[in-house]
């Protein structure tokens, strides 16, 4: 895996922790307990985001390589797929916008776009 592959793989997870974070109403409390409560919510989901990334994105990523075949919409299609694969393993987030496996799975895609965006091949001009 190259240097690009690896930043994907680390920052696309990142999308689904903010994604939850905004939507996600925040507690009453001092700015402190606010912070701390965001922010252990955040590494909470980007540790599963991750998880599900070693364990589901690599391998995908690995196969889809080998067949050439990571484009676009192979990333977005993959992501849609384990993002409704966390809705079954996980269940869904508090958060009302969340409920059901329609909305996590666009979490998902929109995390596949990302590594997309990042890794794709760079063409000159």
């Amino acid at each position: 895996m190259t240097k690009r592959d690896v930043t994907a793989f680390v920052l696309a997870p990142l999308v689904t922790a903010l994604i939850v974070i905004i939507v996600t109403p925040i507690e009453r409390g001092t700015f402190s307990e606010q912070l701390f409560s965001t922010l252990a919510t955040m590494f909470a989901w980007y540790f599963g985001a991750v998880t599900l990334t070693a364990v589901l994105a690599v391998p995908a990523f690995i196969i889809l390589r080998r067949m050439n075949m990571v484009r676009w919409w192979s990333a977005l299609a993959m992501g849609l797929v384990i993002g409704f694969i966390a809705t079954l393993i996980v269940g869904t987030p508090t958060a009302h916008i969340l409920q059901g496996p329609a909305p996590l799975s666009i979490v998902g895609g929109a995390s596949g776009l990302i590594f997309w965006f990042i890794w794709k091949p760079r063409r000159s001009i």
